[in-house]
């Protein structure tokens, strides 16, 4: 009987599978990329520090053989004392930027030669990607003027004739010690001091070998320094801006030069004449020799060279005239206030103790009205008009020669006051005036039984009143004008009337014997007598009792 045989099927990962393993997976990267970076780092950092120490191990055996304590490591290189990443450069491992600049100093402890690595990034040419110039020293020095310490620079300028002197290591036997010293201009000497002179000017590098033994060895140390003596003055010369005319001060430029000496160090500018130039270099901050003068006077002017040599500017060839210290004036003919006029024509005076130049007048809009030159003959004082073209704000601004400048103001108010509304009623008379310029000083009133209008002085005027009732019938008038704080008086304006009202007028009442036929038997002079009198006023009578009355 034939078996039949299933095949047995291969099942893959299912879904959620996957996302387990991808967990896993993700979890293990966040957890090892950190660590590698950190491993990374810290062996980056370990190589660094073996590539020191080993640039550090190379500088101590230069300085034990050639005594040179302080040395780049590109001459470390070039000396064959180290080799090179790439046959010219050291690269630091961290940053993969040359070492080569880098300097290290080496010092002669207890013995031995102990070396110290110096980043200093200032040794690093960037534009060119070279190395700048470094101090070489030695655990021999050359010494100036009996300085211990050996700190004077070598770019030092020296104004006198210097002595050189060698500074040793320590624990040198002395009885061992020879010198031959050279110069680049020919000196030859083997004293353990020798002095260096010029007559004016002297440029030289001077070196020293020097043999000795410390304790049963033998050394052979050298040192150079280069000395420069400049003992000329340098020469000075002096310009003054606007020397000779008016200004707000004076722009004083001294010139020094020092040909092939020492170069100028700086300049000192002073107004006390008596005192002497200082001798201390930092006292010549003033690089450009450019000052400012503000006041007149005599001053003086130092310039020193790099070398301490000092030339001096002082007495006639530096007093400092033509200094306008003073702005202009303006006077101007106010009527009131300081600060209004009355007429559209201003007067005024403009002065200046030394020399006017122009002067110009402008509106409120900062317009130019005008604009004009001072007389050649009133060139301290100058009085002048102008007629403006209406009332309103304007500004006169005088300049002097120096430039200096006063403005003065003024308002004009040429105009009268003018009536803006009014009232009038039997308790009251009201008118308001407006004034855009000096302002109102009074209003006047004036009540009349006539329409006809007066003249400002023809009737009495009063600054308050209360016009009354008119009698029936008529009316009363009322008047007023304003005069503002410049005098000047509006015009009389009716400001209108109060009307008495109607007279009252009695009902007519007939007499009795007005249609008597029998009057004419009363008598005919006694009973029109009688009747005349007796019979009352009628209405036109009554009227003109009335008037009357009135």
């Amino acid at each position: 009987m034939k078996k039949i045989y299933k095949q047995k099927v291969k099942r893959g990962f299912t879904l959620v599978e996957l996302l387990g393993v991808i967990a896993i997976l993700a979890v293990v990267i966040t957890i090892s990329v950190p660590l590698y970076n950190s491993v990374k780092k810290s062996t980056l950092k370990k190589q660094y520090e073996n590539v020191i120490a080993t640039i550090e191990t190379a500088a101590e055996k230069y300085a034990n053989e050639t005594h040179q304590t302080t040395v780049n490591v590109e001459d470390l290189i070039e000396a064959g004392y180290i080799s090179a990443d790439d046959q010219k450069k050291i690269y630091n491992p961290i940053n993969k930027e040359s070492l080569n600049c880098y300097t290290v100093v080496t010092t002669y402890e207890n013995g031995v030669y102990v070396s110290e690595f110096k980043e200093d990034e200032n040794l690093i040419d960037k534009n060119n990607n070279t190395c700048k110039k470094y101090e070489k020293t030695s655990d021999v020095y050359i010494c100036v003027n009996g300085d211990t310490d050996c700190k004077s620079s070598s770019s030092v300028w020296y104004n006198k004739d210097v002595g050189l002197n060698v500074k040793l290591p320590k624990d040198v036997d002395l009885s061992t010690v020879s010198y031959e010293w050279t110069s680049t201009v020919g000196d030859n000497f083997t004293s353990p001091t020798i002095n260096v002179g010029a007559e004016s000017l002297k440029t030289a590098t001077y070196t020293v070998s020097v043999n000795y033994k410390i304790g049963d060895k033998f050394f052979t140390g050298k040192a150079s320094r280069e000395i420069k003596i400049d003992k000329q003055k340098p020469n000075v010369d002096l310009d003054i801006s606007n020397e000779k005319t008016w200004s707000q001060n004076k722009s004083v430029t001294v010139k020094g030069s020092d040909g092939v000496g020492s170069g100028i160090k700086g300049y000192y500018f002073t107004s006390n004449v008596n005192s002497s130039c200082p001798t201390k270099l930092s006292d010549y901050q003033n690089e450009t020799g450019d000052f400012k003068v503000t006041s007149i006077g005599t001053y003086k002017a130092c310039v020193s060279d790099k070398a301490g040599n000092i030339s001096e500017i002082k007495n006639d060839r530096l007093n400092i005239k033509l200094i306008d210290l003073n702005d202009p004036s303006i006077t101007i003919n106010y009527n009131l206030d300081g600060k209004f006029i009355s007429s559209k024509t201003v007067n005024f005076t403009v002065s200046d103790n030394e020399e006017l130049n122009y002067y110009e007048i402008k509106d409120a809009n900062n317009n130019v009205l005008t604009n004009m030159k001072v007389d050649n003959n009133s060139k301290q004082r100058f009085s002048s008009s102008f007629t403006c073209g209406g009332d309103g704000d304007y500004t006169i601004k005088v300049y002097d020669i120096s430039g200096r400048t006063k403005v003065g103001s003024y308002t004009v108010d040429s105009s009268a006051p003018y009536l803006t509304n009014s009232s009038i009623s039997s308790s009251s008379i009201y008118a308001n005036y407006s004034d855009a310029g000096s302002g109102l000083a009074n209003t006047y009133y004036y009540v009349s039984g006539s329409s006809s209008t007066p003249t400002n002085n023809s009737v009495s005027w009063s600054t308050s009143l209360t016009p009354g009732n008119p009698s029936c019938g008529n009316y009363y008038y009322g008047f007023s004008y304003a005069i503002d704080r410049l005098g000047h008086v509006s015009g009389v304006t009716n400001v209108g009337s109060v009307y008495g009202g109607t007279c009252y007028v009695p009902e007519y009442r007939p007499s009795y014997n007005d249609n008597d036929s029998g009057s004419s038997s009363g008598g005919s002079s006694g009973g029109s007598s009688s009747g005349g009198g007796g019979g009352g006023c009628d209405s036109y009578c009554q009227i003109n009792e009335l008037s009357k009355i009135a």
